[in-house]
């Protein structure tokens, strides 16, 4: 009697002496090598599977799954699951793409996502045909379809390449100005003012206001939209913001000697009062000018210069 997790073989006689019944794993049926009498265990009715015409030379593999079959490369000895009548008559899944023609050393069927994408993946190329586009819609939801293509473009795209600064239409009507100044960027992006065909539509909000130009137009670093930028509640927001100088510092930048700002309102008396709350592990301390506080990092604690007005950060009993 096998067990719930083993396959039962057929019995079979040893002709030196008796009847035996193998049991073997449930992991060995249909793998493609036979452990029971007769293959039993890889038998076509079994694991569904073509079975190779000439099984004599098949050495193994008595059969073989339907990704297999007509794929392009011969996995029976004989190479009768590649044969062109095979293949012809061959019957792809719903979500499958049947090529128009055989050709040998191709496969016969290609997913439907490879439909019109601009590479033949057919060996015909029969999956990139325009009468073959023609009929094909895009998913809504989440695809933008390219109109007027040729064979060598996509018919299909996802939407976020759409007014993303590369052209992914043969033509590149997916980066057409009309197109682009009517699209909604996500609530975690920023939208280019005057938007051209060579540049992006959106850009990540993180890259607003870092002196660098994502936008065409320069929108991103522009004053008037620096101006309305809201530092993250762990940053310190300058005043003013000139070219090549941070508009949002890190809290631990603020009030440590330094000017980061080019106003300067990161050492202001109003920003560096005796209130101010210094970051994990920083130093607080008087500064030189009366009533202003400063906040050193820890690693200027005893390295032999004085830095706070009254020595603090030198002190003995801490060194």
């Amino acid at each position: 009697m096998c067990k719930e997790d083993q396959f039962k073989c057929e019995h079979y006689s040893d002709s030196s002496c008796c009847s035996f019944q193998l049991c073997i794993p449930q992991s060995q049926v249909c793998d493609g090598q036979p452990d029971c009498h007769r293959g039993t265990d890889e038998t076509p009715e079994l694991c569904g599977c073509m079975p190779c015409r000439n099984q004599s030379v098949s050495s193994n593999r008595l059969c073989f799954g339907r990704d297999h079959i007509c794929d392009g490369r011969p996995d029976c000895d004989d190479e009768t699951d590649e044969l062109e009548e095979v293949c012809q008559d061959w019957q792809c899944l719903s979500n499958e793409f049947k090529c128009i023609s055989y050709v040998n050393g191709s496969r016969t069927c290609i997913k439907e996502e490879w439909l019109c994408d601009g590479e033949e993946d057919c060996g015909d190329g029969s999956d990139e045909f325009q009468e073959t586009c023609s009929t094909r819609d895009c998913n809504i939801d989440h695809e933008f379809k390219c109109n007027l293509r040729n064979s060598t473009g996509p018919l299909c795209i996802d939407k976020s390449k759409v007014c993303d600064g590369i052209q992914h239409c043969s033509n590149g009507e997916d980066e057409a100005s009309a197109l682009c100044s009517q699209i909604q960027c996500p609530s975690d992006q920023f939208r280019c003012h005057n938007l051209t065909t060579s540049g992006p539509a959106c850009i990540d909000k993180a890259n607003v206001c870092d002196n660098f130009k994502d936008c065409p137009d320069r929108s991103d670093e522009m004053e008037s939209t620096c101006n309305q930028v809201k530092c993250e509640v762990d940053e310190f927001q300058c005043k003013f913001r000139i070219d090549g100088k941070l508009r949002c510092l890190p809290k631990k930048m603020i009030c440590d000697g330094q000017h980061q700002c080019i106003d300067g309102a990161d050492e202001l008396d109003e920003t560096c009062g005796n209130d101010i709350e210094c970051q994990t592990n920083g130093i607080k301390c008087p500064s030189s000018i009366v009533g202003r506080t400063l906040c050193l990092p820890s690693t200027v604690r005893c390295d032999g210069i004085e830095q706070c007005a009254d020595g603090s950060d030198e002190d003995p009993q801490f060194c």
